[in-house]
């Protein structure tokens, strides 16, 4: 399967919080340094107020597309196959975490030392403490199927 990571939100993620996530988010994809592309692997990652879309560079260090949506509540996730833009992704869930609190879950193939690059990354993009990985952290809560 790969390396992925998971989350659950409670609720949509409004309008207005869409717009904060994705300032944070582009200050964490300018931060890192990295080439971050678009949803495909190519382009240029978007950052509206209804949905912010990236993954790595095609060919080599693209894998699948972090998305977030103003349309979108319950499971998701992200493989990155721990390409470079594993430490986007990771600060990226770390903020929307720091934003949304309990309406979020976050889990992950990885252990709470993997998250460290995104949190510094996050940390350092957003000049503010992020939630230490190990706090929120839990097992894979796969959707119940009724």
């Amino acid at each position: 399967m790969g390396y992925t990571h998971y989350w659950t939100l409670t609720r949509p993620i409004k309008a207005t919080e869409m717009r904060s996530l994705a300032n944070d988010i582009h200050s964490i994809v300018t931060e890192s340094g990295l080439d971050i592309a678009g949803w495909d692997g190519f382009g240029e990652p978007e950052y509206s107020p209804v949905r912010i879309a990236l993954n790595g560079r095609a060919p080599h260090e693209a894998c699948e597309t972090l998305l977030f949506s103003v349309k979108h509540n319950g499971f998701t996730f992200c493989k990155t196959r721990r390409a470079p833009y594993d430490a986007v992704v990771t600060a990226s869930l770390l903020a929307l975490k720091d934003r949304l609190e309990d309406d979020v879950a976050l889990s992950s193939d990885g252990e709470p030392e993997d998250w460290e690059a995104g949190r510094e990354l996050a940390r350092g993009a957003l000049r503010r403490v992020m939630p230490a990985p190990v706090d929120v952290l839990g097992p894979v809560a796969w959707p119940s199927i009724s």
